[in-house]
């Protein structure tokens, strides 16, 4: 592996490594997202209201922490182009859950459900997951989301979540997180929701279409069936679907940076 290559193009996009797997390898950016202007204050008093109300992290600490991560990909060229796509800061409270599943249905999609009506009282969230999401979920391991929840069950945990693995097939962003060091993970359910829940507007674009991103370090327990947030209208949506390996223009994957 080549220690100097730089990994990101000036949009923030990941650049397609040597995969077997399918990867667009140029972007023509039909779907996108608009740029966000980060307001940790604002950010943190939504996941302190809508998913962690007894946090002792402070919003001092909360900040600290994340222009600390902010700062490393900064001075370091390989990864200092990922400044350019969107990064939303989050916080995620110390597990105490056992299923992921029940986890998720039960605190983190309401969180969601309730940020993003705050945020947009005449739009709607809606899970469209209709089985229950207990004991229906598997952690990828190959995605590091597993370590990513080992993290999470010992302390508060503050992350960057970047969208930027864009039109990537699930194989092929499994291919490319091996390059990248060890606190960096695919996105999986908690921190995908984090970021929302932080900023639920991240896919709401008048001026061009969204793409779907996938919590790509979580299965569901039938084969190349995932689960995903997506913009539908000024609605937000939670569903899965089949992707079967294959990678397609709108999909997108999400690196966590911790």
């Amino acid at each position: 592996m080549n220690n100097n290559k730089v990994l990101f193009d000036e949009h923030g996009r990941c650049i397609p490594i040597e995969s077997s797997h399918p990867v667009h390898k140029i972007s023509r950016r039909y779907f996108q997202i608009k740029p966000v202007d980060v307001n940790y204050e604002k950010i943190y008093n939504k996941i302190n209201n809508f998913l962690d109300t007894t946090t002792s992290l402070s919003l001092e600490e909360f900040i600290e922490k994340a222009e600390n991560i902010i700062d490393k990909l900064r001075r370091n060229d390989r990864f200092a182009n990922i400044l350019n796509g969107v990064g939303i800061p989050f916080f995620i409270p110390k597990r105490t859950h056992g299923d992921i599943g029940e986890e998720l249905e039960k605190n983190y999609l309401i969180g969601l459900k309730k940020s993003f009506k705050d945020e947009n009282p005449d739009s709607d969230f809606l899970n469209h997951c209709s089985e229950s999401l207990s004991k229906s979920i598997i952690v990828d391991n190959n995605s590091r989301h597993n370590k990513f929840i080992e993290k999470i069950e010992n302390e508060t945990v503050v992350g960057y979540y970047f969208p930027a693995l864009l039109e990537y097939s699930f194989p092929a962003v499994i291919d490319a997180i091996k390059v990248f060091p060890d606190n960096f993970y695919l996105a999986g359910g908690y921190d995908t929701c984090a970021a929302f829940i932080g900023y639920p507007n991240l896919l709401l674009n008048k001026d061009a279409y969204p793409p779907l991103l996938w919590m790509t370090g979580l299965n569901s327990n039938k084969k190349n069936i995932g689960y995903h947030i997506e913009a539908y209208g000024y609605n937000l949506t939670f569903n899965k679907r089949p992707h079967l390996g294959n990678v397609a223009e709108y999909w997108g994957h999400s690196l966590v940076i911790i």
